[in-house]
């Protein structure tokens, strides 16, 4: 039997001699702010109250807010995500950070709500236990 090929990475996707911001390198970021766009455009826009869409600086904080709230999770979780899985390769690396990116920002507005009300949480605990029911 041959042996199968061996598959190789090419030198553009290396992050050999480029720059690191915080920790992560070029292809770190770019795939993280690809995601963020790619999320931010694609998300439903935010509305008031009243269900009228954000104006002005309410929309501007909202879209900055759910910025840092896709930027977040990727930034603290991805290394040590890649630590547990035994990941080596760093463009899998990227790709857990663009997931996180786009499951992250639920994650963390989940998060906000179980701080907000945290019987909600003990609820929805009881209600897995006893098998019948799934997360809103």
């Amino acid at each position: 039997m041959t042996p199968a090929p061996e598959i190789t990475i090419p030198a553009v996707v290396t992050t050999v001699g480029l720059a690191t911001w915080f920790g992560h390198d070029v292809t770190f970021w770019t795939a993280v702010g690809c995601a963020c766009v790619l999320k931010l455009v694609t998300s439903d826009p935010v509305t008031d109250r009243d269900g009228r869409p954000l104006k002005g600086r309410a929309r501007a904080g909202q879209l900055f807010a759910s910025f840092l709230a896709a930027v977040l999770p990727p930034f603290l979780a991805t290394k040590a995500l890649a630590e547990i899985l035994a990941v080596q390769s760093r463009v899998v690396e990227n790709l857990i950070a663009v997931g996180l990116v786009i499951i992250g920002e639920g994650i963390v507005r989940w998060m906000i709500r179980v701080s907000q009300k945290p019987e909600g949480l003990i609820e929805l605990v009881l209600r897995i236990y006893r098998g019948g029911g799934s997360a809103k």
